[in-house]
């Protein structure tokens, strides 16, 4: 099972976020560790609020849960969400990643990659460059265990 470790005041917000934490924690073995829903503040600048850090093996991996049901689309800017405009999440989380990795001081060649997680009841056809950086809560071990996602 994996390790969680929550922060003191860090509690999953909803009931997905906390499948999410449920799935890591039974699915994956003891060599990952989640830190769930917790804030760092940077000197001089906001809050990033993240959803879960995961550290496995070979990444790590800031998760982004949306408890988003339906059918999504889009590129790497504009999405749609049943038909509605829905900002892109992915740039926010992959810029919690960078400041994550800036922060840990992770030294060159360990990988830090943002990851969207969505209900199984999703269906994803998401173009562009953030594809493979989208799973359902289904598939979530499987992505995450994928040493071939790693470059």
């Amino acid at each position: 099972m994996a390790r969680i470790v929550s922060l003191p005041g860090s509690e999953p917000v909803g009931r997905f976020e906390q499948e999410v934490v449920d799935r890591i924690r039974t699915g994956l073995p003891d060599a990952w560790t989640l830190f769930p829903n917790f804030t760092l503040k940077q000197p001089g600048r906001d809050a990033l609020e993240y959803d879960g850090v995961l550290f496995g093996p070979h990444a790590v991996y800031v998760l982004e849960a949306k408890e988003w049901f339906g059918h999504l689309s889009g590129d790497d800017t504009e999405w749609l969400l049943n038909g509605k405009p829905r900002a892109c999440p992915m740039l926010t989380v992959n810029h919690k990643a960078k400041v994550l990795k800036n922060l840990l001081a992770a030294p060159r060649g360990v990988w830090v990659a943002p990851v969207l997680v969505l209900p199984d009841r999703a269906t994803v056809a998401v173009g562009g460059g953030w594809t493979e950086s989208i799973t359902t809560l289904g598939k979530l071990v499987a992505h995450l265990t994928d040493t071939k996602r790693v470059p």
